[in-house]
């Protein structure tokens, strides 16, 4: 219902390679892809922490991949210094609080509160802000 603070779209290009390979007694393998580029986009709920998009070409599937895993390693490592930087909630303003003391019901479902379905402060895991009271 809420929006990750990142995420990454790949799109992988190929290029068709024939081949003739016998697969069992009625198939024929007679294409396969080999990779040739990857085109990723790191994206964030803060634009400026957001990467532009980033292409790998090159004619050898092997190095595609790697820079590709690679590049995911490094969005991964970024995204998880902000989530670490605001690991613990910053605390509510004095108006938050009293907000979120007041709330009965479940900003989101609607739902009571109550010993099972408790109250929870949804916050922004980037800059640790407030955002909603929500169920547990």
């Amino acid at each position: 219902m809420f929006m990750h603070p990142f995420n990454c779209f790949l799109d992988f290009e190929s290029t068709l390679i024939y081949v003739d390979e016998k697969k069992g007694d009625n198939s024929t393998v007679y294409q396969k892809h080999e990779v040739n580029s990857c085109s990723i986009k790191y994206n964030c709920i803060h634009d400026k922490l957001s990467k532009p998009l980033k292409i790998i070409n090159n004619k050898d599937s092997e190095q595609v991949l790697k820079q590709t895993i690679e590049t995911l390693e490094e969005y991964a490592k970024y995204s998880y210094e902000f989530i670490q930087h605001n690991k613990l909630n910053k605390g509510l303003t004095n108006e938050e609080e009293k907000f979120h003391i007041n709330k009965n019901k479940c900003d989101e479902c609607r739902c009571e509160f109550n010993n099972k379905n408790k109250k929870c402060i949804h916050h922004d895991h980037i800059n640790g802000k407030y955002i909603l009271t929500l169920c547990n």
